[in-house]
């Protein structure tokens, strides 16, 4: 009775080491670190550093444009405090780039009958006096009651704005019309020097 008890209890240890051994072949294998690193690594995705190129090329900037300078009132200031000096640059300014029209006429008659459509024949070419004006933009070296303002080798600089009249007659239908055109003059004396001047020439309809 004890050898057949005992002979059930082997048959019973052996299929519990058959069964622990079919577990143990069935169970899933764990996995080492490194391909727990690896498979971590496959499902992060590493966002692309941008280059300094890509950031300036979608940084849009929109630079103002410029407003022109407005010296009316550093001229009414100059007049008040320089009145001699001041005096003095505008009508050698006005003077000189009126004498350096007159001696280029035929380049503000060029540019009229190459800016007027329908030109045939231009004539009475002729400043308008009261339309002429100076604006200082640099007044330099100035004695006041015997104070010095400024270096005696500073430069001046105006602004001449003429205005011309013509008449023109159209190729279409023989009509004469009244025009007029515009003379910017910029003048610069060289240290106040006014027998030194630099001037440059700006035509406009």
């Amino acid at each position: 009775m004890q050898a057949s008890n005992g002979s059930i209890i082997g048959t019973i240890i052996i299929c519990a080491i058959l069964l622990g051994g079919l577990m143990f072949l069935m169970a899933p294998s764990v996995p080492t670190v490194e391909e727990i690193s690896s498979k971590v690594l496959e499902d992060i995705t590493i966002p692309e550093v941008p280059t300094a190129e890509d950031i300036g090329s979608k940084i849009n900037i929109t630079i103002p444009e410029a407003k022109p300078v407005d010296n009316s009132k550093v001229n009414d200031i100059w007049k008040i405090m320089f009145n001699d000096c001041y005096t003095d640059l505008e009508d050698e300014a006005e003077e000189q780039v009126i004498d350096e029209v007159e001696d280029n006429i035929d380049d503000l008659e060029e540019f009229i009958e190459d800016s007027v459509e329908d030109f045939d024949k231009l004539k009475n070419l002729e400043l308008d006096e009261d339309k002429t004006d100076v604006s200082i933009t640099d007044i330099g070296y100035c004695d006041v009651d015997g104070t010095e303002f400024g270096d005696d080798e500073d430069d001046k600089e105006a602004i001449v704005t003429l205005v011309y009249e013509f008449k023109y007659q159209d190729t279409s239908d023989n009509t004469w019309y009244k025009e007029t055109v515009e003379v910017t003059g910029t003048i610069e004396f060289d240290e106040g020097d006014f027998d030194d001047e630099k001037i440059k020439l700006v035509y406009s309809l």
